[in-house]
């Protein structure tokens, strides 16, 4: 439907107007694709050699950005290292390993990644680690410690000036609301441009069509497609039934689990299907990010071969 509201719409016929059709359909073909792959793949073998290469380069990348940015004389460093996968897999690993990925995320300055790591390491803690909650309670005492000397002892750092600037935004602001519109970004306003066009109850239904674009003035001087609020993303491009159905599928992989074929692989994979998920709030990456595929393609073929068994 929201091939034909782009053409009613008088959308251009672009490489945005295509991606926008292919990237929801390439998803849904990539879970399926894995969901069998993982029938003969090694999950583990696959975790193991990507969390190497993601720590090791994300350890050899950060000295050459943090060069290339100040020879730049760039003030602001804000990059998505592959991360995510490596923090899922320590988080049943060595805790000191564990908090240097954390360390790493934080240098790179990216506030998403950093707050879909916590909340990942809570949501393990609840689903998975009850009966060692003292253990990880201390665990959690010793991050705050080392983050607050971070804080403390490189308050010169881009990426760390960036996480203090928005605290002191949020706690000085008159009010809340205040406080977060000064440190999105820009991500209001993108919420703002999008509602003014969604005039009438059509465009709920059935979004503003593939390949709609909106302007964000003077953050950018051109026009932009994406949102980083992903469930305003898909509403405003496919409409409420597809946003629906795709929370629907979403949150249905996110409940189907059954504690009694939980192992360390599983954990493995649950975990980074939360931190992507909780990323995708923040960010239009949910279509775009290669490994949310292959997290939604294990869990399902883990179900499947689950109830098999049974």
């Amino acid at each position: 439907m929201s091939v034909f509201v782009g053409l009613f719409n008088d959308v251009e016929i672009s490489r945005r107007y295509i991606t926008d059709v292919t990237n929801p359909l390439f998803f849904f073909c990539k879970i399926l694709i894995f969901t069998e792959y993982w029938k003969n793949g090694d999950f583990k073998k696959y975790v193991g050699y990507y969390t190497k290469v993601g720590v090791w380069g994300s350890v050899i990348l950060l000295p050459i950005a943090y060069f290339i940015y100040s020879s730049a004389g760039v003030n602001r460093i804000a990059i998505f290292p592959p991360l995510e996968l490596p923090f899922a897999s320590y988080l049943q690993g060595n805790p000191l390993i564990l908090i240097l990925i954390l360390i790493l995320i934080l240098l790179y300055g990216k506030r998403a990644q950093l707050a879909g790591a916590l909340m990942t390491f809570v949501a393990y803690i609840i689903l998975f680690q009850k009966k060692k909650i003292f253990k990880y309670l201390m665990l959690g005492i010793i991050g705050i410690i080392v983050f607050t000397v971070i804080l403390e002892q490189f308050s010169d750092n881009n990426a760390i000036r960036r996480l203090t600037y928005t605290y002191e935004q949020v706690t000085d602001a008159p009010s809340l609301l205040e406080g977060l519109s000064a440190v999105s970004a820009g991500r209001d306003d993108e919420i703002d441009s999008i509602f003014a066009l969604m005039t009438d109850d059509v465009d709920y239904l059935f979004g503003l069509g593939v390949g709609f674009t909106y302007d964000l003035g003077v953050y950018v001087d051109k026009d932009v497609s994406n949102v980083h609020f992903s469930p305003l993303g898909f509403l405003s491009k496919y409409g409420m039934f597809f946003t629906l159905f795709i929370y629907y599928y979403l949150f249905n992989t996110l409940f189907s689990f059954n504690k009694r074929y939980v192992d360390r692989n599983y954990i493995v994979g649950y975990s980074l299907f939360i931190f992507i998920f909780i990323e995708s709030f923040f960010s239009y990456s949910l279509f775009v990010t290669p490994l949310a595929a292959v997290s939604i393609g294990y869990l399902k073929f883990r179900t499947i071969s689950s109830s098999i068994n049974e």
